[in-house]
């Protein structure tokens, strides 16, 4: 059966005509995304607030890893990193170090999708957004010639990424301890079997291409990971033995639990 996307209002089409889509290059840039995570996180009962107003964490500091921005008048809207597999690894290997092992081992070249997050709580207003979003980031993944895209999120939202992005599941859930203990699971998106298969959702992402051959690695100078550095010490310190949210209530939580959880 097609995957049918949810309709944009005719409002939010006349917006979405002045949202620009791409990757972060400056430190304002970043500050904003960084801000608006934190924003959404904290909503969502994935974190706590910190001093900083800022949810960042030590792989967005890498030069391994781009975050991707969705804006409107300057304002960051909607945003989303790429770890690419390097130095430090992965952040979902503190959960799931075997299955990351085994990937390595089988050769294949693999990143996480991380920090998602959107300044509305409605996914019928956000979805569009979202696409648009994922579609940069999952073609500026091949570009890097990364083969799976990981990512971690709730289990009640795991068939969301099955269904409208062909994700698949690779491993059971786990308490997360960086996101106050609510639950994980593990799940990856394979673009060989994606490209072999079509999927209905496969151009969605990959039917028009929105980036140039050519973009140099946008990653964050050195002047800017000193800025950053003590912000990032805040990342996971509140680790409670048991989730804040119930799973009932945890259910009704907005869109940014649509994320992966890092």
């Amino acid at each position: 059966m097609p995957v049918q996307l949810p309709a944009e209002s005719h409002s939010d089409q006349e917006a979405s005509s002045e949202i620009q889509y791409r990757l972060a290059t400056t430190r304002a840039d970043r500050e904003k995304a960084f801000r608006l995570v934190h924003r959404a996180y904290v909503r969502a009962g994935l974190t706590l607030p910190n001093p900083y107003g800022m949810h960042v964490t030590p792989y967005q500091l890498l030069r391994s890893t781009e975050i991707f921005i969705a804006e409107i008048k300057e304002e960051v809207i909607s945003t989303l990193s790429l770890v690419i597999d390097a130095e430090m690894g992965l952040p979902m290997e503190e959960l799931y170090p075997e299955e990351v092992k085994g990937l390595r081992e089988r050769g294949i070249r693999v990143a996480e999708v991380s920090c998602l997050a959107d300044r509305r709580g409605d996914i019928r207003r956000t979805f569009q957004i979202f696409v648009k979003l994922c579609r940069l980031m999952a073609q500026r993944a091949r570009q890097w010639d990364v083969q799976q895209l990981l990512i971690i999120v709730h289990p009640r939202h795991a068939r969301f990424y099955q269904r409208y992005m062909y994700f698949e599941p690779i491993a059971g859930q786990k308490s997360h301890p960086k996101v106050l203990g609510n639950p994980a699971v593990a799940l990856a998106l394979d673009f060989e079997k994606a490209d072999r298969e079509r999927p209905p959702c496969y151009d969605n992402f990959f039917g028009v291409s929105v980036l140039p051959p050519s973009v140099p690695l946008a990653s964050m100078p050195p002047a800017d990971r000193a800025y950053f550095r003590d912000a990032a010490t805040c990342y996971g310190q509140f680790t409670p033995s048991a989730p804040r949210f119930s799973s009932q209530a945890s259910a009704s939580l907005p869109m940014v639990n649509l994320a992966p959880v890092l």
